[in-house]
């Protein structure tokens, strides 16, 4: 079978490897929190993948935290939905998320 790719060569190495395991780190940083759903989401044919999070009671509340390049440097920075930076620190960041998708009232 000379000449021919198969799906392990590094043409077809897993693309957003690193986007999966920064998002990862957030979901475990949640899941140690309780209370909240998270799930590592990415469309067919959509790119890159997102963080959706649902808070576990029925009120509704949920988020998508997208990913970004930082322009300087290349590394990744979560992102709200409306575009502001997440904290760099994955527990950091579950926490600010908790806070919107399941406030304490």
């Amino acid at each position: 079978m000379t000449g021919q790719r198969c799906a392990t060569s590094p043409e077809h190495a897993d693309r957003y490897a690193e986007e999966r395991t920064f998002l990862g780190a957030i979901a475990e940083a949640l899941a140690a929190l309780g209370a909240l759903h998270a799930e590592i989401r990415q469309p067919y044919g959509m790119g890159t993948p997102f963080l959706h999070v649902v808070g576990d009671r029925s009120t509704g509340h949920g988020e998508d935290v997208r990913l970004r390049r930082v322009a300087d440097d290349g590394s990744l920075r979560a992102v709200w939905q409306w575009g502001e930076d997440l904290p760099l620190d994955p527990r950091q960041a579950a926490a600010a998320i908790r806070r919107v998708v399941a406030p304490e009232m």
